[in-house]
């Protein structure tokens, strides 16, 4: 008897050439689902379906172009039934948007500083930054506890986030144009990529149209977060970041990846990976030069200057970390609600824990962070072991890139209170991701 394919294994075989011939419309509306999720579909999943959903949805992105590159070996097909116009033809309407974009978003910015004054109980994000710039431009100890606002107060921000604040202090402006200015570098490193990019026109005016569509509907929907908090400056550092990842420079990645650091540890557990990928794939003397920059960097900035002025200072930042957290969960839900107001974003697990984990808030909180290291642990492992057996089928900065994503993803989403606008960084790594595994890099881009 001959043997016959199942059905099933036909269906397979079918769906997989669905997905590898339609790649890019696939991954393109993937990255579309996330955004608009992100944006006006906000809250519409529920308080536990939200989390989970937006999980899986970055895994997707994630894993969609690996396994496309894997599958591929290394090829990512052009759309065959379209024949739209390519970037070459639109040289310079990238950078019309960019422009664009600074011009529409500069007097919704300046207007939000006006109506949202910093008053410290409303945040202390700015108050505390301007401790640290004082206390740094005086000669004082940084990393020393404070009651200027009326309780105990120990600073918890990283050298790389307050920092960069010594010029509004030093030229006397408003602190708020720092995160704005870096939102302006960012985004230019964001679109010079782009510009590189043989990419079909409408994917080109989706990723030209969506940072400023998305900024836009920040500022008009969100208008506290971006006077109270600095997380568009966060979002341009990153954006220095993925883009310096895809470069190969040694400066360049060692500055972005240094500035990060030094900003949030966001990426202490994929950093270790990312260089051993570089050793073993890459140049390996520029993987050591940028490790070398970059411990440069954690040293000259804050160990050195820092650090060594009280060694106890670091789990001090730590104690006030979650201070914060169990000031944030101790609040009661308003009613009808079952959670506090910081967990209604349905972006993180939180909710999960207070709602089910047994114990009083400290121990669940403390059963989070045990689970939220894990969880990030856990991914960095995968990503270098997955990079161990498909490493000569995909190129490091693709794989590290993606795998960044849903790191970011898994940390953001198992933290102790999972804000919002945290999750503003890791969306727009989808539209750089849609720029590099669409259509692939130009002759330019690769040399």
């Amino acid at each position: 008897m001959f043997f016959e394919p199942s059905e099933h294994c036909i269906n397979s075989k079918l769906l997989r050439r669905f997905l590898t011939n339609n790649y890019p419309w696939i991954f393109t509306f993937l990255v579309a689902l996330e955004v608009s999720l992100f944006t006006f579909w906000r809250r519409e999943l529920g308080l536990f379906v939200g989390p989970v959903a937006l999980l899986i949805l970055a895994i997707l992105i994630s894993g969609y172009p690996v396994w496309q590159k894997i599958v591929r070996k290394g090829q990512v097909p052009n759309p065959s039934s379209f024949t739209f116009p390519k970037l070459a033809t639109f040289p310079k309407i990238n950078w019309l948007v960019y422009l664009i974009t600074i011009l529409v978003l500069l007097p919704l910015y300046a207007n939000i500083l006006d109506e949202y004054p910093i008053i410290v109980e409303k945040s202390d994000i700015y108050p505390t930054i301007k401790i640290c710039v004082d206390r740094f431009l005086n000669g004082e100890p940084v990393y020393a506890p404070d009651y200027s606002f009326g309780y105990y107060h120990y600073p918890n921000y990283l050298p790389g986030k307050w920092l960069p604040f010594v010029i509004a202090e030093v030229f006397n402006f408003d602190y708020r144009w720092i995160p704005f200015a870096v939102l302006c570098f960012g985004l230019f490193f964001y679109f010079k990529n782009l510009s590189q990019k043989a990419i079909d026109l409408p994917i080109l005016l989706v990723l030209s149209l969506a940072p400023g569509l998305m900024l836009l509907y920040y500022h008009l929907e969100m208008p506290l977060n971006l006077g109270y908090t600095v997380e568009i400056m966060d979002l341009g550092i990153h954006l220095f970041l993925f883009i310096s990842i895809l470069s190969g420079g040694v400066v360049a990645r060692s500055l972005s990846i240094s500035w990060v650091l030094l900003s949030r540890y966001s990426l202490v557990l994929w950093l270790p990976v990312f260089l051993l990928g570089l050793f073993f794939k890459e140049d390996k003397r520029n993987a050591i030069l940028t490790g070398v920059f970059i411990a440069l960097g954690i040293c000259v900035c804050y160990i050195f200057p820092f650090l060594s002025q009280d060694w106890h200072s670091f789990s001090l930042m730590h104690e006030s970390y979650l201070a914060a957290a169990k000031g944030s969960w101790g609040v009661l839900p308003q009613p009808g609600k079952i959670v506090p107001h910081v967990m209604e974003d349905q972006v993180g697990f939180a909710s999960f824990f207070y709602v089910f984990a047994p114990g009083d808030i400290l121990e669940r909180i403390n059963l989070l962070r045990i689970v939220h290291f894990t969880c990030s642990l856990s991914v960095a492992i995968i990503l270098g072991l997955m990079y161990l057996k498909f490493h000569s089928r995909i190129r490091p900065k693709y794989f590290f890139l993606c795998g960044l994503k849903v790191y970011l993803m898994v940390f953001y989403a198992f933290l102790q209170v999972p804000f919002f606008y945290l999750f503003i960084t890791p969306t727009f790594l989808s539209l750089v991701l849609l720029q590099e595994m669409t259509m692939g890099d130009t002759p330019k881009s690769e040399a």
